[in-house]
């Protein structure tokens, strides 16, 4: 966001987090931005308990915090109730097992009872994402990369989703 340019000083933001750590290193970094909004939220309880009103959010971007929800069905279902009509939510998260987030974030990731969590895997895979999106009510309107596309190989995915129409 520091060569964002003017378009991004239009536009307000509520920057979250399970903890306040990462909150006080973005208020640090982003100070001089008066449009950006801090705030705890737990992806495992509805927004709304936690001061976001439905409806009051064009875009929410779950980078990697879905993965370790209780009940990643329900998480979607909450993010998806805060966002206005034709609002997205963009989820970013592995698609396999991933060596290198293994190393920092297994210990931390909760079992839960998605489709495709077993004791021999941690994250979800593709088609486990897209039945997780169905079952919240969701649309996955978009995905990237593509299947077949070479970027596959990295077992990273970002999905853009949509409340069910």
């Amino acid at each position: 966001m520091e060569n964002s340019g003017e378009i991004f000083d239009n536009w307000n933001y509520l920057y979250t987090d399970l903890s306040a750590f990462f909150l006080n290193n973005a208020k640090l970094r982003y100070a001089d931005k008066k449009n950006i909004l801090y705030q705890i939220i737990d992806v495992n309880h509805p927004f709304e308990q936690q001061g976001v009103e439905p409806g009051s959010i064009n875009a929410c971007v779950a980078n990697g915090v879905l993965n370790n929800a209780r009940n990643i069905s329900e998480s979607v279902r909450y993010a998806l109730q805060s966002l206005r009509a034709g609002g997205c939510l963009v989820v970013i998260e592995p698609t396999g097992e991933a060596a290198e987030i293994l190393i920092s974030q297994a210990f931390m990731i909760d079992q839960g009872d998605e489709p495709g969590n077993t004791e021999e895997t941690t994250f979800l895979t593709d088609e486990n994402w897209k039945q997780v999106f169905s079952d919240a009510g969701a649309v996955c309107v978009a995905e990237y990369p593509e299947q077949n596309h070479p970027l596959t190989a990295f077992g990273q995915k970002i999905y853009v989703v949509q409340g069910g129409k």
